[in-house]
């Protein structure tokens, strides 16, 4: 601050950090009081606005998810949704999704929205090949250094031929 009577800027500082989540912004009164006879009295009104910095990062609502699907189903089937939020504002705020390919489902299965954390079948599923999938779903923020996260989506994959037997000539096979 400056436009002190005497040229000397004004400098004000905080004594504690200020985060953005908790408080936006601050309005303070001045006031400067000289040291004559009888007093003069100057106040100055300071309108101090608390920037968002990316100090938080995305938090799933839960760490694992799971899903169960029949090894028929559609291309394109919606198994499961995850969501993750984050306490900043803005970029920082805004989260966006992704199937951490370098540690799982490196086949290209399953495909994540970017924007609704849907998970779909990108591909035919095949019980007699796997049974069962473990993804990864990474969390990031649109912050300029981007911070993430992790949760783990669990696929259960059923067959739908079961073969029962009652004798070694009388042999059933159900479709389901």
């Amino acid at each position: 601050m400056s436009g002190t009577g005497s040229g000397a800027p004004l400098e004000l500082a905080v004594s504690a950090r200020l985060d953005h989540e908790t408080t936006t912004d601050y309005h303070l009164v001045l006031a400067a009081v000289d040291g004559g006879v009888p007093p003069k009295t100057g106040l100055v009104t300071v309108h101090v606005t608390v920037a968002d910095s990316n100090d938080n990062r995305p938090v799933f609502e839960r760490a694992t998810y799971t899903a169960s699907v029949r090894e028929d189903t559609t291309v394109g089937t919606s198994l499961v949704r995850v969501r993750a939020v984050d306490a900043d504002s803005g970029k920082n705020g805004q989260v966006r999704y992704r199937i951490d390919r370098r540690r799982c489902d490196v086949r290209g299965q399953f495909e994540v929205d970017t924007v609704t954390g849907v998970i779909v079948t990108t591909q035919p599923l095949d019980f007699e090949v796997i049974q069962h999938y473990e993804l990864i779903v990474v969390a990031a923020d649109q912050g300029p250094q981007s911070l993430r996260t992790s949760a783990v989506v669990s696929v259960q994959v059923f067959s739908i031929l079961v073969l029962h037997c009652v004798s070694k000539k009388n042999c059933y096979l159900f479709v389901f």
